[in-house]
């Protein structure tokens, strides 16, 4: 009587879900799926910090999971290279979704000696501030224009970013020494002028030495012109030489005159 009665309820189940032309299905037992847009290499997927395995698959998530990781594997756990996206709303049951996640380029900057300033100058001549070397810098996508470390007493030094997925640059700056005739704000040296002050100065002295050399040949004349006991006392000629050689000296005078005169505007003007 019992197995009767157990097939007449199967029966009248069956026939009352035929009648009504509808199938029963729990819809919440089937999950949503996820998929990396672009798989990485050497990657892994995370749903919700939970690992669900490398990035080349297609994983079943739970319904509340909307957080999606994509984290560089073998390359240490302290800075790894790791990108996430969080969804709206949670994989739609049966669906799958496609996750847009790429790892960031990494650059990993070297100074020598360290506590350099390092920025990145593009190649429109802009510069964005990096920070202090050693540091690391992650983006989205690949630098362009090179890095350029600065300290004070020492040389600038520049590098290309690189263009691989991790790129390893090392700055290595020239300290400045006296012999080298440099400061830490070095510029690139003025052409000498020096020779104007040999060349003035030379005038000078020249000019001088003209001019004390007819001065005392004047005088000589002139007192063979004036002393009462000179033989050519009252000679024309004498007082028409000795009025040529104090001519001859002014010149003398105004040469030197001149000289000093560049050599002390040059001096003011340096």
């Amino acid at each position: 009587m019992s197995r009767y009665c157990i097939l007449t309820g199967l029966v009248w189940l069956a026939s009352s879900a035929s009648a009504s032309g509808q199938t029963v299905v729990d819809t919440t037992a089937v999950p949503g799926y996820v998929r990396v847009a672009a798989p990485v290499a050497g990657a892994a997927l995370y749903a919700d910090g939970e690992r669900l395995g490398s990035a080349d698959g297609v994983y079943a998530v739970a319904a509340t999971a909307t957080t999606f990781t994509l984290v560089e594997e073998g390359g240490g756990a302290w800075n790894a290279r790791q990108t996430a996206v969080t969804l709206d709303a949670p994989p739609a049951s049966g669906d799958t979704t496609v996750l847009a996640l790429s790892l960031p380029v990494r650059y990993q900057i070297t100074t020598i000696p360290p506590g350099a300033d390092v920025v990145l100058e593009t190649p429109g001549g802009a510069q964005e501030a990096l920070g202090t070397g050693p540091l690391v810098v992650d983006r989205p996508e690949r630098l362009s224009g090179r890095f350029v470390a600065t300290r004070p007493g020492y040389f600038e030094a520049s590098a290309a970013p690189g263009d691989s997925g991790v790129n390893h640059v090392r700055l290595v700056l020239r300290p400045l020494t006296p012999e080298e005739g440099v400061a830490a704000n070095w510029r690139a040296p003025r052409r000498s002028r020096a020779w104007i002050d040999y060349a003035a100065a030379g005038v000078a002295l020249a000019s001088a030495a003209v001019a004390v050399h007819y001065k005392f040949q004047a005088d000589a004349v002139d007192d063979r012109y004036r002393l009462p006991d000179s033989a050519e006392r009252g000679d024309p000629a004498l007082r028409a030489e000795a009025e040529r050689l104090d001519r001859n000296a002014l010149f003398g005078l105004v040469g030197m005159q001149l000289g000093l005169g560049v050599l002390a505007i040059h001096l003011v003007l340096r």
